[in-house]
């Protein structure tokens, strides 16, 4: 295709007529592209019809114009630079004009490409910008004051945020009457329903005015604006505490005792709200230099929004409607708390490790109060932030609470549903009348049309919060001031979901496809990490974490139609073989195992993690617990399916099949019983070789045995060598044959 063939057919067909071009308009801003405005004949063409479009009486060809204008100029730098002092000349004058909501905001999108786009060009800086920046800011002023239309106040006020970092001595003039436009909508209405879009966006330019300083005064423009807010928001606080009892609230309750609780209630939560999204932008604001945060007092704001509570009252009278209605602000507080407490986390990093003992405490009381689920996606993140800045912050007792919170969280949404799926199943199979004629008939694959069943995370919030708390534990296993018995727990519990948690259909997890995997590649990290162990032993669950993780990746590099090597998707599990097979340090002499030798038996566990594991839930079934305190004593061994009359006797090429309960069979690893030839055992096998299922220390799961059809159940019993010795001696003839021959 020769070049402009493209705007040939356009011109010709697309762009015939003023009615057309506003028709055809989304077919012809898709098919421009950059190759389209390479040097050819029709390039003249093009920009005259351009210009005809917007001179045109129609409004929707001004329109059309307009747009195609701004794609012409994103496509080709070069036709702005001629055309656009001429292209400005048009859409400058339209602000002023009583135009229609789309032409305004296409006469807006074009000059601001305009300006923000040439800046590197001194000449038209000089000539072009410089003279139309200071007009168009007054149009886009007067725009944003006047028009009823969010849309072109929305569009007027995120323009103005783009212009003020790039033209800064532009605006100085402008300073007070951007300020006025910003603060107007942010000082919360009576109704205190101000819309979230334009709040955000007058948020967003109240924290570029610093730029007019220049580069001196900038930095102190913005203290000063930071330290207004803060008082902003200390104000609307207070103003919703004056029923509970503190030193600082008097004068607030004396202010405030004349004022329609239905009035000033809404209206300073609306502001506390405005403050907090002004202070999470300042928070993220750019500097020309550095600027001193004072930290402090933002931590000190955040712990006493985070820390309101309905616990006590003032003396005295107390008006009951004013006592409830601020109850009811209660949640909206603390979740603006823990949206400043995120912002503060994810700025101030690795400054925030003075504070943060006093921080993960008030997070594990916000944990422990039953929050949303929308609080608890931001307290993870919180959380997240702060454990990967201040990785050795708290003491052991704080961050044993913190962890007891979030593994409690986690187990209650994955192992508590897959124990109520089975629950439900067996209520579905067991409730049928005992009265009935007909045999109850149970098909293979009635649990899928099972109505009972239901989804783990039905809603989005639900999703965030479990990949969340997910990181967070990540992060909190890495800690070495974890105490071992949580640790124990935890690696227990991670190491049950690693092993059942592929066994959930990923629809029965959430209605978002996309959640499953996430959850999988989480949990595959985390049992990768408590796998590994130190550098001084490994954990005993390393091989079965290996098989897994080894055998699903190979699977899904295999299912994957791609042109990467092999080894780009395996990466992660090289890094994971490379630190077992060269570790770190060389391997400590110890008297007694550590805890990552101890996570696979519930017989094994200590007072205190079984103190820990009944608070958080995780209950095993009685027979279980009495059969692990028994295998001291009685070790089982699981029992052999013997062939009956009829059928071949096991051979070593067709060895008989062992079939135990999958306690059992993890028990009988342990068994005391010492063959002739005792074999060298590896985690995870039986005698014959054999995959064994894992002991079901967290999440049980009740297990009929197999039996082969024609055979008939023998259990080995060890009560043989007894009974051998209780039958008589058999007598020897001493006239034997084998005399007789000597």
């Amino acid at each position: 295709m020769e070049d402009g063939y493209l705007l040939k057919l356009l011109l010709q067909i697309q762009l015939a007529s003023d009615i057309s071009a506003a028709q055809n308009l989304p077919f012809v801003l898709n098919s421009l592209t950059t190759q389209s405005f390479f040097p050819s004949p029709h390039l003249a063409k093009w920009t005259t019809r351009v210009n005809s479009l917007l001179h045109s009486k129609e409004a929707c060809a001004r329109w059309a114009g307009l747009c195609i204008a701004h794609k012409t100029s994103v496509c080709s730098r070069s036709i702005m630079i001629e055309f656009g002092r001429s292209w400005l000349g048009v859409a400058l004058p339209l602000l002023s004009k009583n135009e229609q909501t789309p032409v305004i905001k296409a006469a807006i999108r074009l000059a601001r490409i305009i300006f923000t786009s040439l800046t590197d060009m001194s000449e038209f800086q000089r000539q072009v910008s410089n003279p139309n920046v200071p007009k168009f800011i007054a149009s886009l002023i007067q725009t944003a004051q006047n028009t009823p239309e969010l849309e072109v106040k929305l569009e007027c006020i995120w323009t103005l945020h783009r212009l003020v970092p790039v033209y800064p001595a532009a605006h100085r003039a402008s300073h007070s009457a951007l300020s006025k436009l910003a603060l107007i909508h942010l000082n919360g209405n009576t109704s205190g329903t101000s819309q979230r879009s334009l709040v955000e966006a007058c948020s967003a330019l109240y924290c570029v005015l610093h730029f007019t300083g220049g580069k001196v005064g900038a930095s102190g423009l913005w203290r000063n604006s930071f330290d207004e807010t803060l008082n902003f928001g200390w104000s609307s606080f207070l103003a919703l505490r004056t029923t509970f009892p503190s030193s600082d609230f008097h004068n607030s309750r004396e202010q405030n005792s004349h004022e329609d609780p239905s009035i000033s209630v809404p209206l300073n939560l609306e502001r506390l709200r405005c403050s907090i999204v002004i202070l999470c932008d300042f928070l993220k604001a750019i500097t020309h230099r550095h600027v001193q945060l004072p930290l402090g007092s933002i931590v000190q704001f955040a712990s006493a929004l985070l820390t309101a509570n309905a616990e006590a009252q003032v003396d005295g009278f107390v008006d009951p409607i004013v006592r409830s209605m601020e109850m009811t602000a209660i949640p909206s507080i603390t979740k603006y708390g823990s949206q400043l407490l995120h912002a503060i986390t994810f700025s101030a990093r690795s400054h925030l490790r003075p504070h943060a003992a006093r921080l993960l405490t008030i997070i594990s009381q916000c944990l422990e109060g039953k929050p949303t689920l929308a609080l608890l996606v931001v307290l993870f993140g919180a959380l997240d932030s702060l454990l990967k800045f201040s990785p050795s912050a708290g003491s052991p007792l704080i961050l044993n609470r913190v962890t007891t919170a979030v593994i409690s969280f986690i187990s209650a949404r994955l192992l508590s549903s897959q124990s109520s799926l089975s629950d439900s199943s067996n209520e579905i199979t067991s409730g049928k009348s005992k009265k009935s004629k007909k045999r109850a008939r149970n098909y293979e694959g009635d649990e899928v049309f099972s109505v009972m069943k239901e989804v783990i995370c039905p809603t989005e919030d639900e999703g965030k919060a479990l990949l969340a708390a997910l990181t967070v534990l990540h992060h909190l296993l890495q800690n070495e001031d974890l105490p071992p018995a949580i640790l124990s727990i935890c690696s227990r519990t991670v190491l049950s979901l690693n092993l059942s948690f592929p066994q959930i259909a990923p629809t029965l997890l959430s209605p978002d496809s996309g959640l499953f995997p996430q959850v999988h590649t989480k949990l595959r990290s985390l049992a990768i990490t408590i796998a590994c162990g130190t550098s001084g032993v490994l954990s005993k669950s390393l091989p079965l974490v290996l098989e897994t993780i080894t055998n699903d990746s190979y699977e899904e590099v295999q299912a994957q139609n791609c042109n990467f090597p092999l080894y780009s998707k395996l990466t992660p599990l090289q890094r994971m073989f490379d630190l077992i097979l060269h570790p770190r340090v060389p391997p400590l002499l110890r008297s007694m195992p550590t805890v990552e030798a101890l996570s696979l038996y519930i017989s094994e566990e200590s007072q205190e993690e079984k103190r820990i594991r009944e608070t958080l839930g995780l209950e095993a079934p009685q027979h279980t617990l009495e059969d692990a305190m028994r295998d001291d004593e009685n070790p089982r061994v699981p029992t052999l399916l013997i062939p009956s009359l009829g059928q071949s006797v096991p051979t070593p090429e067709n060895p008989p099949v062992a079939s135990a309960t999958q306690h059992d069979s993890a028990v009988a690893v342990r068994s005391k019983i010492t063959p002739i030839a005792t074999p060298i055992k590896q985690p995870g096998l039986d005698d014959t070789g054999h995959k064994t299922p894992l002991s079901q220390n967290i999440y049980p799961q009740q297990s009929s045995t197999q039996q082969l059809p024609g055979t008939t159940l023998v259990p080995l019993s060890n009560d043989d060598s007894e009974n051998d010795d209780e039958d008589e001696m058999p007598t020897i003839n001493m006239a034997s044959d084998s005399e007789e021959d000597l």
